[in-house]
């Protein structure tokens, strides 16, 4: 979805910001999936989604349609453990199929 990118430098623990763009064709609502991150925090176009966690219950956070905009929208994660980007994906459900 986006390739993240530490803010500041080469972290070597957590409590690292990563930012990166994501490119959107056609803005809709959708579920930005965190499964690879661990805790922490993510924003699009600077309004917070809201909080995630591996172990959940959080891991998919909704974000509103009129919230993208066409072309590339900003997106930054704060992550409270990992100090490497985890992907981000989109989806169109809150729960994943096979669960």
């Amino acid at each position: 979805m986006a390739h993240l990118r530490p803010l500041d430098g080469t972290p070597t623990r957590g409590g690292v910001f990563f930012k990166g763009n994501l490119h959107v064709d056609s803005p809709g609502d959708v579920y930005v999936d965190m499964a690879d991150w661990d805790k922490g925090y993510l924003w699009v176009n600077g309004r917070l989604l809201g909080r995630y966690w591996r172990i959940g219950p959080q891991q998919r956070l909704y974000c509103p349609g009129p919230w993208l905009k066409a072309g590339d929208n900003e997106v930054m994660v704060l992550d409270l453990h990992r100090h490497v980007a985890g992907r981000i994906r989109a989806a169109a459900h809150l729960h994943r199929e096979n669960a």
